[in-house]
């Protein structure tokens, strides 16, 4: 199991369940500090987290894939404390390191992960968002291209176009939201559609062949633009 800390706006992780009960059990953490797993849709006080885990019988088979980082964590937790707010040095090194971990996340297939915290995140999105999709650009077509980092899997351009969703209110990316008017995410294995995607209206046309769609997309009314929904070879 792979668990993500939120600390003063910032996340720290991935962390084992091991290391999470060793930092709350040597109160390196509170109870209240908020946690985020693979799965779940909301952030959990780590409390509620180690109850829902103690009826789990085996232990993390990974604990010992991922460091320890415990000294960093404290030690940035007690800085940001003593100083009362994250400098915008802090908050630059937060906003890169949190892109980098999606990215990877993404770059992994753990497409569902990637947006999960892009949906759990209550600061700094905006950047995120920013950073994740920076010299994305528009293809041929109005759909947007592969950025070099993705490779082609078109899996994975799922949590861009809702990384883009949730930009549709920020004036920096108003001309690539204009702008893309066709979401190909023909063969990205999906079995629903991110409810995000229901906010790209400039879209005209969408390919969701190819995936596993059982019945047609309930949000998709909502795209008052669509002329073109391609639904073909679904399972």
């Amino acid at each position: 199991m792979k668990i993500y800390l939120s600390v003063k706006g910032e996340i720290y992780g991935p962390y084992t369940r091991s290391n999470i009960e060793k930092f709350a059990k040597e109160s390196s953490v509170s109870l209240d500090t908020l946690t985020f797993t693979k799965g779940s849709n909301q952030w959990t006080p780590l409390g509620e987290l180690l109850k829902n885990m103690q009826s789990a019988e085996n232990p993390d088979p990974n604990e010992n894939d991922i460091e320890p980082i415990k000294e960093n964590l404290v030690s940035e937790k007690k800085q940001i404390v003593e100083s009362g707010q994250a400098s915008s040095s802090q908050n630059a090194d937060f906003i890169t390191e949190t892109v980098d971990k999606i990215k990877d996340l993404i770059v992994s297939d753990e497409i569902q992960f990637s947006i999960d915290l892009l949906r759990g995140l209550k600061e700094g999105r905006e950047e995120i968002c920013m950073g994740i999709l920076e010299g994305v650009e528009k293809d041929y077509e109005g759909a947007m291209e592969y950025p070099n980092w993705i490779d082609y899997e078109p899996s994975r351009m799922v949590a861009l176009y809702v990384a883009l969703s949730m930009l549709k209110n920020c004036k920096r990316a108003e001309k690539l939201f204009r702008q893309i008017t066709y979401a190909n995410l023909h063969g990205a294995n999906l079995k629903e559609l991110p409810r995000e995607l229901y906010d790209l209206y400039f879209l005209e046309k969408m390919s969701l062949e190819q995936n596993e769609l059982k019945d047609l997309p309930e949000g998709i009314g909502h795209l008052k633009k669509m002329t073109s929904l391609e639904l073909g070879y679904n399972k």
